[in-house]
């Protein structure tokens, strides 16, 4: 075949553009060793919450707690680039906003509002997880119980850390908690 075929030959261009795509598809995975940024992990768990019922913890675990603590099921799928960064930035930014392993402080009625207009958990997840869409009775049961579990909890205080500093926009931590670091 000439080289002027070759630039009509569809099986060829094909050809071309799958090998291509099984070798970037082997250099991403290198990548992902070689950037910790988009390491997956699960941190020490620091805080340890006083459930009031198995089901609240139930609950909580089959909707909250992959997104919003340091004990993440990783599924098979998030250990394969680029989807592994993905579920990294969302999971890590769950913990940003709020973090039930390690937070002192939260805002209980912030935390009720999110689950009861659906905003939490994401719609993805929810399509990943389907087990994670809960009803509206379970939603009420949720926030009930997470509100009493939180408060029950000793070392979580509502709103505020241990220098009286409230979360600033977007879930930050005040300067003077020294978890922030």
């Amino acid at each position: 075949m000439d080289m002027f075929s070759r630039l009509f030959d569809t099986r060829y261009h094909v050809k071309q553009i799958l090998w291509g795509g099984v070798i970037i598809f082997v250099v991403i995975q290198f990548a992902r060793f070689v950037i910790p940024a988009w390491e997956i992990s699960n941190p020490p768990v620091v805080n340890n919450i006083e459930w009031d019922s198995d089901r609240t913890e139930a609950l909580w675990r089959q909707a909250c707690a992959d997104c919003h603590s340091n004990e993440t099921a990783w599924p098979w799928y998030s250990y394969i680039a680029p989807i592994t960064w993905l579920v990294a930035h969302d999971t890590n930014e769950g913990r940003d906003q709020f973090n039930i392993s390690e937070d002192r402080f939260v805002e209980f009625e912030e935390i009720g509002e999110t689950i009861e207009n659906g905003s939490m958990p994401l719609s993805i997840y929810e399509v990943l997880h389907p087990a994670a869409k809960l009803s509206d009775e379970e939603k009420d049961a949720l926030i009930t119980g997470l509100r009493t579990s939180l408060a029950n909890t000793p070392s979580i205080q509502n709103g505020e850390n241990d220098e009286g500093e409230e979360r600033g926009e977007g879930g930050e931590r005040g300067e003077g908690d020294e978890s922030s670091s």
